[in-house]
């Protein structure tokens, strides 16, 4: 038995007015901080479930991403298999097969906010969609622009005068001269 110190008939019951609220969808700066793999209440599959800080912006604010990794509907297994998938590419892991591996290691992902259901609020969740698609995005580089190495040039002696040859804009570079 665990006795509490104190008894809780004397703490008063008030109605709090502060609903929680999630954050807007975004991007955001995050770490995942705990991970549980469990089997699912109906007992047909697992899942994994992140508790994760964001870092910046909204500091202190947690999201859990619940994902079913194994399940009997092969829809709901093959989702949240691609969803551990990006986990995994955002990390560049080789291997992925423990949750620990990605914990207290900051990154990146786009959240949205998914619609309550069954009497629950709404609530955050990892994009996992927008996030992949910029993980997949090739990455826009531009036209090259070949680059040489600058020729020797010898410096003028000490205390002497540049040559006019030598002096920008008076004509044809040091190194083109024949």
């Amino acid at each position: 038995m665990a006795n509490f110190g104190m008894d809780i008939a004397t703490v008063e019951l008030e109605h709090d007015d502060k609903k929680f609220t999630p954050v807007p969808p975004g991007k955001y700066y995050m770490h995942i901080v705990g991970s549980d793999v469990q089997p699912n209440s109906k007992g047909n599959g697992s899942w994994v479930k992140f508790e994760i800080d964001l870092i910046e912006p909204n500091a202190g604010r947690k999201i859990w991403q619940l994902i079913n990794f194994q399940h009997e509907n092969t829809t709901t297994q093959n989702i949240g298999q691609r969803e551990l998938k990006v986990i995994q590419r955002i990390f560049n892991l080789q291997a992925f097969t423990d949750s620990n591996e990605v914990h207290d290691k900051p990154f990146y992902a786009y959240v949205k906010i998914e619609k309550g259901k069954d009497g629950y609020d709404d609530k955050n969740v990892i994009d996992f969609d927008k996030t992949a698609k910029e993980l997949l995005a090739p990455v826009q580089t531009g036209t090259p622009t070949p680059v040489a190495a600058a020729p020797a040039v010898e410096p003028p002696a000490t205390g002497a005068a540049p040559s006019t040859s030598t002096q920008p804009g008076s004509g044809v570079p040091p190194w083109q001269q024949t």
